[in-house]
C-alpha cells in the first residue's frame, strides 16, 4: 500500500474552535470524569474514541473514510476523555519531514487518508484541560515517529505541565488526586523507544486490550490480544471496520449498531464477568451516534471489587 496514495490538501487551522474559557469554581470538587473524585483512575470506566482527530469530511482537513463526526474538542466537551492519535511523519508528494509531527490514520497510505499537525489537536486538548480544571485526559499514541518528536509537539502546544508520570507497580491516584497537583493529562506511546520520556508511558506495559480485527458486531470478543492479562488496564476495542477493496475502514451504518447504549453496556459487562477486569477504556469509533457514554455512565455506577 506504500505507493498508493493521493495529493492531500493540508489546512493549518480549525474552523470550530473550544468555547472561551469559565470562571474556576471555589467550591469543594465532587465530581472529576462524570464520577466520584474519590475514584482511582483504574477504577471507572471512560470513552475512547478511535483516531479521534479524524472527523467528518465536512472538517477543515478532508479526512477520507474519516472515524468520528466531531473535532475533538467537542468530542472532549461531550463527555469523551480518551483520545486515540497516530503521530507520524508529514508525508508530502515527494518526501516526509522528519521535524514535522501530523497526524494521520494509515501511515502506509502516505497521508493519503488525510493529515494535520499533531499540535492542531494538542492544541484543543490544552483548551479543554484549562477550561475544565477537575477533568483528566488520556492519549494512547500509535506512533511512527520518535518519542522526542512527540515531545516536541506537547511543549510547543503547551501541555508540559499537565503531564502525568506514573510509576509502575505502585496503586494509581485517585483522580482528585490528580487534579489536586494539576497533573491532569496521562499519555500512553506504543513507541519501545529506550530513549522515551518517563510520561510516554509504553502503552503495552499497562494496558491489555481485546480484538480489533472487527467486520461484523457480533464478532465482538472479551479476550486479552495485546499486552499483559496482569496488566493495569482493561482496554476494549468496540468499533466495526468495513472491508472496502481490501482496506479496513470505518463505517457509520455499523457503528450505529455497535454504539447503542444496550449493546456497549452489555458487552463491556460481559467482559467484566468473564476477564474479572473492570473495563477501564471502550474505544468507538463515531462518537455521537448511539448512546456509547449513557452505558458508560451506567457501568460506573456498578461497584468496583465485584463482577456484576
Amino acid at each position: 500500500m506504500a505507493g498508493c496514495y493521493l495529493p492531500v490538501t493540508v489546512i493549518e487551522t480549525h474552523d470550530e474552535h473550544p468555547p472561551k474559557d469559565t470562571p474556576a469554581t471555589s467550591s469543594p470538587l465532587r465530581t472529576c470524569n462524570r464520577v466520584d473524585c474519590t475514584r482511582r483512575y483504574d477504577q471507572i470506566t471512560q470513552l475512547a474514541t478511535h483516531n479521534a482527530f479524524a472527523w467528518a469530511d465536512d472538517g477543515p482537513v478532508h479526512y477520507k473514510k474519516p472515524n468520528q463526526m466531531y473535532p475533538v474538542w467537542k468530542q472532549l466537551d461531550r463527555g469523551v476523555r480518551g483520545l486515540g492519535l497516530r503521530p507520524s511523519p508529514h508525508f508530502t508528494l515527494t518526501d516526509t519531514d522528519p521535524h514535522d509531527v501530523y497526524v494521520t490514520h494509515n501511515t502506509d497510505l502516505r497521508g493519503a487518508l488525510g493529515q494535520e499537525p499533531l499540535v492542531n489537536v494538542l492544541h484543543q486538548v490544552r483548551a479543554f484541560l484549562e477550561n475544565n480544571p477537575s477533568e483528566i485526559v488520556t492519549i494512547f499514541a500509535e506512533s511512527s515517529v520518535s518519542p522526542e518528536a512527540v515531545a516536541r509537539s506537547f511543549e510547543e502546544a503547551n501541555l508540559t505541565d499537565y503531564l502525568y508520570t506514573h510509576t509502575p507497580g505502585t496503586q494509581w491516584p485517585a483522580l482528585g488526586a490528580m487534579v489536586l497537583v494539576n497533573q491532569r493529562l496521562v499519555v500512553f506511546n506504543d513507541s519501545q523507544d529506550p530513549n522515551r520520556p518517563a510520561w510516554q508511558h509504553y502503552l503495552w506495559d499497562f494496558v491489555v486490550d481485546t480484538d480489533f480485527n472487527v467486520s461484523n458486531s457480533d464478532q465482538f470478543s472479551c479476550g486479552f490480544y495485546r499486552g499483559k492479562a496482569s496488566n493495569d488496564l482493561y482496554f476494549i476495542n468496540h468499533f466495526v471496520y468495513k472491508d472496502d477493496a481490501g482496506i479496513l475502514m470505518p463505517d457509520p451504518a455499523l457503528a450505529v449498531r455497535a454504539n447503542q447504549a444496550t449493546v456497549v453496556y452489555e458487552r463491556a459487562k460481559d467482559c467484566w464477568h468473564r476477564t474479572k477486569r473492570n473495563p477501564n477504556f471502550v474505544y468507538i469509533d463515531w462518537f455521537g451516534l448511539g448512546g456509547a457514554l449513557d452505558a458508560v455512565d451506567s457501568l460506573n455506577e456498578l461497584p468496583r471489587g465485584t463482577t456484576p
